[in-house]
């Protein structure tokens, strides 16, 4: 799948990369005054964001478990 190569921003804190296999999500942890602490990154495969939207756009979404 073809991605932009640009970070995609959600938040100033927040961004992801459409990469080959996989959107490879950034997000930054902040002190409440700002001050940097660390950035995470999860990666979420094509498949799974694939699956997910097709769950969504079936109207099928899983049930929360209490």
């Amino acid at each position: 799948m073809a991605g932009s190569l640009e970070p995609q921003q959600i938040t100033a804190t927040d961004w992801y990369y459409e990469e080959g296999g996989h959107m490879l999500f950034v997000h930054e942890v902040r002190e409440p005054d700002g001050r940097w602490i660390r950035t995470d990154t999860i990666k979420i495969p094509w498949k799974r964001i694939e699956a997910s939207l097709k769950r969504v756009r079936a109207g099928k979404r899983r049930a929360v478990k209490k």
